[in-house]
């Protein structure tokens, strides 16, 4: 099979997999019963999912963009050459959610973001940097690491680190004025994650998620099942 052909079917099925997920994630909206706010605490039985306007006192400052979030993921990865590849590791990864509740008018109940979900990530900062010999020089006579600036976050490279360079990604959930959680309600009274799909969070209304899954998930389908069918059919004619 030439590259091409692998290339379309493997994006085929890719997109197959998205539409599919897009479906699950229809499904799962419309079976889920929408509560108000002020009862959905009492909900101990199966999925729960709310709507109303975002209470926060205290919105998170997310460390390398400091914009207000109610939840944020940092992580600097560090890379070097190894050969003919490069290597990597994580040298940080903090995750952190702001307690905030939903109020439709009839009592706020409160959303549990922090084991993460799909809740609409946003990609707030994005930054690459390189260290070079000078730097690694200071390091062996000071005995640590040169510290580099993301933005307002300070990493500190560690002593005498492979890695020559290094990149800084923020993704936050910004604080929107109104938002829908779907989720399990927990021991606290809050809507929590449910076993491995954690929390469904997002910006946009019960009916705005439901439209936009179901024409997302049929344009992946069609998008889809014509790059697997190309790609398959490209395939056949190199093995001819």
């Amino acid at each position: 099979m030439g590259p091409i052909a692998a290339i379309l079917l493997a994006g085929g099925l890719v997109a197959l997999f998205v539409g599919g997920y897009l479906k699950l994630k229809g499904g799962r909206i419309t079976k889920t019963p929408l509560l108000p706010t002020g009862q959905a605490a009492g909900h101990r039985d199966g999925l729960v999912s709310v709507q109303g306007a975002v209470r926060c006192a205290e919105p998170l400052i997310a460390p390398a963009s400091g914009t207000p979030c109610l939840y944020y993921a940092l992580e600097v990865v560090g890379s070097w050459k190894a050969g003919d590849s490069r290597k990597s590791k994580k040298y940080v990864e903090q995750k952190h959610a702001a307690a905030f509740t939903l109020d439709d008018g009839s009592g706020g109940v409160g959303v549990d973001l922090t084991k993460g979900g799909d809740m609409g990530l946003e990609r707030s900062f994005s930054e690459t940097q390189k260290e070079g010999l000078l730097a690694d020089l200071k390091s062996a006579v000071k005995g640590r690491g040169e510290a580099m600036q993301f933005g307002g976050f300070t990493f500190q490279n560690p002593t005498m680190s492979k890695a020559d360079r290094f990149e800084c990604v923020e993704r936050i959930v910004p604080v929107p004025e109104r938002a829908f959680a779907l989720g399990k309600i927990d021991e606290a009274g809050r809507v929590g994650p449910s076993g491995v799909l954690g929390v469904m969070f997002s910006a946009k209304s019960r009916e705005e998620l439901l439209g936009a899954s179901a024409k997302n998930a049929k344009l992946a389908f069609l998008g889809g099942a014509a790059a697997a069918a190309v790609g398959g059919v490209l395939g056949l004619i190199t093995l001819l």
